[in-house]
């Protein structure tokens, strides 16, 4: 089972702006 995590969305947010 594939869970998303919040704080991974966080890390793949600032990957976008970096």
């Amino acid at each position: 089972s594939t869970v998303v995590r919040p704080h991974q969305r966080q890390l793949a947010a600032q990957g976008k702006i970096l």
